[in-house]
């Protein structure tokens, strides 16, 4: 069973060091004698929307970061390399036409050693993406292991990759939650208030 931990990135520790000084906010508030109760509201207003615009940015760099990445060490191991010939990039299509008609792993392997041993890296790459791709991971270290760097690749491209572990672990490190004197207060009843327009609530109560 995967390990689940929070702070996997360094947008991921950067909302953790956020959220621990919005905690430290929340207190400082609630203590500070020289506030009236709607000053009160208002400063945890504030702190809440300031931390929770702060962390979503966080998490949405954290997102773009990694599909960039993604993509690069998708190129990286699957892709053509720089060339200006015409003739590469069909045959890599041919080969990623062979590849996708695959259906059994023990086939791609089979395959994967004919197109090693001919010298045609535009079928084996291929073959190794489609080993990516549908999880075929004896296959997909055979391609690996006379590669140089490939492996190390691989490994941060399947890091990448979305599991429940990390889903877990990001949500954890993302949280910014409500002041529990808010509780009651949709996100934008919390926008209007931090910025000093009273809310329904507030009427309510003579705040």
């Amino acid at each position: 069973m995967a390990t689940i931990t929070a702070g996997n990135t360094p947008q991921e520790l950067k909302a953790i060091e956020a959220v621990d000084t919005y905690q430290r906010q929340i207190v400082t508030i609630r203590t500070d004698p020289t506030l009236s109760d709607t000053g009160r509201r208002q400063k945890l207003a504030a702190a809440y929307i300031s931390t929770r615009d702060t962390v979503t940015k966080l998490q949405n760099d954290a997102t773009t970061n990694a599909d960039a990445r993604r993509d690069t060490l998708t190129s990286s191991l699957f892709g053509l390399t720089t060339t200006a010939d015409p003739t590469a990039a069909i045959s890599l299509r041919d080969a990623q036409d062979r590849a996708t008609a695959l259906t059994d792993p023990r086939e791609a392997q089979r395959l994967l050693e004919q197109a090693s041993r001919t010298g045609d890296d535009h079928l084996a790459k291929a073959i190794a993406h489609r080993a990516y791709e549908d999880g075929w991971y004896d296959v997909l270290n055979t391609y690996a292991a006379t590669r140089t760097n490939v492996e190390a690749q691989i490994g941060e491209l399947r890091n990448l990759e979305p599991n429940i572990a990390h889903t877990i672990g990001a949500a954890m490190s993302y949280a910014v939650i409500k002041p529990t004197e808010l509780a009651s207060l949709s996100d934008p009843a919390i926008a209007d208030l931090a910025a000093g327009r009273s809310t329904e609530d507030d009427a309510r109560h003579g705040w």
